[in-house]
């Protein structure tokens, strides 16, 4: 077993989004990797550049980023030959490192693009490096920079960021100083081909919360329909629970809910509803064990929006009646105040 540590640069449509290849929106110009052994030492490195056959322009963020030239990739083999290659040089029997989701989605995007057989696994699960930098070292909220966490773990800083191997140097540098206890448990999903049976679904149990990920329906009321995906299981004990507040949403893409275990306590619900890129829907739902203050809040926020309903049903005729921040009683997502200011 060994790690391959993964870390590309892309370039995207120079004439901004209304022009680019919806299949393609970003292109891999270069892969850098580095083979981290089973007992945590760095063996290997890959690193090529990779000539762009979509966009044959690069745009202005990726110029200034990389400080290169499209001249400098005229001689660069092109993405299915370096695939392959890089594909033989990662073996057999390991898993990815990354910094952040993006990086393996990118690459299997380009993969489909171009006619690549993927087979990687499925489920494909990995170590995300920037989410267990969170994890161990802060609030497991926050999502830093690499540069950030490589001056934080007084890391030698020998070349610069934003060139793919040297990247995925820093980000293998992070992920061996990590304690394996503490890292190695907490395994990312990654969705780019989310489950498309019930016999894929995935059911994954970490030491503070449990992660179920739900074959593709045709839309999101199916999802919110189907038992399997809507039930509340203990995460430490695995039963199944009853709920005290049932599934509520303030934008029909995200739920919450509240159960109580009758051994271990209060259990939040979680339901994220994502959309495959076939135009389908897929569910995950996590659930964790939460305190009482944080089962009031849930209490709190479910009366907010059934107020904020009430509301708006007194207001037949004004459909277009939005509340105002600060309306007492009434809450009002960050997002939406975004999208109000707008």
């Amino acid at each position: 077993m060994h790690y391959i540590v993964l870390d590309l640069e892309w370039n995207q449509c120079p004439g901004g989004k209304d022009k680019e290849n919806p299949r393609l929106p970003f292109e891999v110009i270069e892969i850098g990797a580095v083979r981290i052994s089973s007992s945590f030492k760095i063996q290997a490195r890959f690193s090529e550049r990779i000539r762009p056959q979509v966009y044959h322009q690069l745009y202005y963020r990726t110029k200034k980023l990389l400080k290169v030239s499209i001249k400098d990739f005229a001689s660069c083999r092109t993405f299915s030959s370096v695939i392959r290659d890089f594909l033989a040089w990662c073996g057999t029997d390991y898993t990815f490192v990354t910094w952040g989701p993006m990086d393996l989605d990118c690459l299997q995007t380009n993969m489909d693009f171009y006619g690549v057989h993927n087979y990687l696994p499925r489920p494909l699960l990995y170590y995300d490096a920037q989410k267990l930098f969170s994890l161990i070292y802060e609030d497991g909220k926050s999502r830093r920079a690499l540069k950030y966490a490589v001056e934080d773990q007084a890391i030698t800083i020998d070349q610069p960021f934003h060139h793919a191997v040297d990247d995925a140097y820093y980000t293998a540098e992070v992920f061996i100083r990590m304690d394996p206890a503490r890292s190695l448990p907490y395994l990312s999903v990654d969705y780019h081909n989310p489950p498309k049976s019930r016999a894929e679904e995935i059911d994954l149990h970490f030491p503070d919360y449990s992660k179920f990920v739900s074959r593709r329906l045709p839309g999101k009321d199916d999802i919110m329909h189907d038992k399997q995906i809507i039930a509340t299981p203990c995460h430490i004990c695995g039963r199944l629970l009853r709920r005290k507040i049932m599934w509520f949403t303030t934008n029909n893409s995200l739920y919450y809910c509240l159960a109580q275990c009758p051994e271990h306590g209060y259990m939040q619900g979680k339901i994220r509803i994502k959309k495959a890129s076939d135009g389908t829907f897929y569910a995950v739902r996590t659930t964790k064990m939460i305190s009482e203050e944080r089962a009031e809040s849930i209490r709190s926020r479910q009366d907010q929006l059934r107020q904020k309903r009430r509301i708006r049903r007194s207001r037949p005729h004004d459909v277009s009646y939005t509340p105002k921040e600060g309306t007492p009683g009434i809450s009002i997502s960050p997002d939406a105040a975004s999208k109000k200011r707008q």
